[in-house]
């Protein structure tokens, strides 16, 4: 209907210019909305008072001129009115709305499909949760949202990547791997020092347990040339590390994909932090970047001069003990975006990460790349109260309500609709409908009942995205 209305209004001003009461030297950019005030019309436009400077005139007056020459030959208004200093207000007629009904019933789901992006590459990266632990319900938000956006994109011609960044390096996999040792060798009988900053959530013994009876148990004993347990835990925690990060790290990324799936949520890759470093692109990116001259020393440490981009200040990309920053990823990880071939790259984040989007921008235009191309989605995330009591989630304290919960929970509820729906588009190799998903999503999410039973919930800024 915008579209319809902004076509009146251009055939307004070319009338207005045949008819030399205008200049209209160049076509101003016509903006339709949708007023405030209900008693303000169905739409509105503030294209007079666009024209006031370079037509010399009063809005008020040009809005005359324009409305004076109004052609509407589908006959689709029922009244203008001019309001204010020179508003336009249009009053639709009852048949159109009707006539655009029933141009939905017989485009069905097809309807509102453009070829807006014309086929321009974007790769939209959301959810991206460390491999710690469960998903929890915080999670969830920034999942429908991220699905949502995919499918309006896709509906909107684009040649959309969905794409979910797997932090699978650092510290954080480290105290995992830590916390599951510590619960083996508690199984085992043989009490090892748990981790001070340690996952201590009942999933970590779920894991441990897992980990015990496993092949991957055994394998690891062959190759450590231990024959039974005690030759295993005499061996230091470095050698053991690596076979127990890898299982916990599948476990619960196995875990993660079952519930993505159970949410109606499907990702085309799924990128690994490890392998940036593992196929030297993070050294190469950093060479690249010394060698500009935008990369120094500094009190022992290495730094992007990402204040040259727009950045507040300057940023450490490898610290003093050689130890690299996540930045460091981030730095190669946006770049392979780019290389890869993507017009438009689209990160959704955590809105705690808000100051971090001035730091990435300066990344992609110190890498060569137009900013513009990059875009930061921010949602807020939940804060869940029990008994009027805000309730710290965190996957290290092991409290926190897992997306998983959240989904079986209101099956009982949405059986016939999520089930029709979900079933029938596995069964035709199709995902189901961008606006069914997104609305099924915040149905999960806000009207789940294991939130009514024990919780209250509001929106405020969410744990860290990484």
């Amino acid at each position: 209907m915008k579209n319809a209305v902004v076509d009146i209004i251009r055939g307004a001003l070319e009338e207005s210019r045949r008819r030399e009461e205008l200049k209209v030297s160049a076509e101003p950019t016509i903006i339709v909305s949708v007023p405030r005030e209900e008693g303000h019309g169905d739409l509105a436009t503030t294209v007079a008072m666009a024209l006031a400077s370079s037509e010399k005139k009063k809005p008020r007056e040009i809005a005359e001129i324009l409305v004076r020459n109004i052609r509407d030959e589908a006959a689709i208004i029922e009244k203008t009115e001019i309001a204010g200093p020179g508003f336009i207000n249009f009053f639709l007629r009852n048949r159109y709305w009707t006539s655009v009904l029933r141009d939905v019933a017989e485009a069905g789901p097809e309807y509102g499909r453009s070829d807006a992006g014309r086929g321009e590459k974007a790769q939209v990266e959301f959810v991206s949760a460390n491999p710690t632990g469960p998903l929890h319900v915080g999670h969830g938000r920034g999942a429908a949202v991220g699905d949502a956006l995919a499918r309006l994109l896709s509906f909107a011609g684009y040649d959309v990547q969905r794409e979910f960044y797997v932090n699978d390096r650092g510290r954080q996999v480290r105290l995992l791997g830590e916390s599951v040792w510590a619960r083996v060798c508690d199984l085992q009988g043989t009490p090892y020092p748990f981790p001070e900053e340690g996952y201590k959530g009942a999933y970590i013994r779920d894991i441990a347990a897992a980990f015990n009876n496993s092949q991957a148990l055994r394998e690891m004993a062959r190759r450590l040339g231990a024959s039974d347990w005690a030759g295993l835990a005499s061996r230091p925690l470095e050698d053991v590390l690596p076979f127990v990060i890898s299982f916990a790290k599948d476990s619960i990324m196995a875990e993660i994909r079952r519930d993505l799936d159970d949410f109606g949520v499907s990702f085309d890759d799924w990128f690994s932090e490890e392998s940036l470093y593992r196929d030297g692109k993070v050294e190469q990116v950093l060479a690249g970047l010394r060698a500009q001259g935008i990369m120094y020393d500094k009190d022992g440490a290495q730094w992007f001069a990402t204040s040259r981009f727009g950045d507040d200040k300057d940023r450490v990309v490898i610290k003093q003990d050689g130890e690299m920053t996540y930045f460091a990823s981030d730095i190669a990880y946006h770049e392979d975006k780019f290389l890869r071939g993507f017009d438009r790259v689209i990160d959704i984040w955590g809105a705690d990460h808000h100051g971090y989007i001035p730091r990435m921008k300066a990344v992609v235009q110190a890498l060569g790349h137009d900013p513009a191309r990059f875009e930061v989605l921010l949602v807020q995330l939940v804060n869940l109260l029990r008994e009027g009591q805000p309730v710290a989630m965190g996957k290290r304290e092991g409290e926190f309500v897992t997306l998983s919960e959240v989904v079986r929970e209101p099956r009982t509820r949405f059986t016939t609709s999520s089930t029709r729906t979900r079933g029938s588009a596995r069964s035709s190799g199709r995902r189901p409908s961008g606006e069914s998903l997104f609305l099924r999503s915040r149905r999960r999410i806000s009207r789940c009942s294991c939130f009514q039973r024990r919780w209250r919930w509001r929106s405020r800024s969410p744990p860290s995205r990484r």
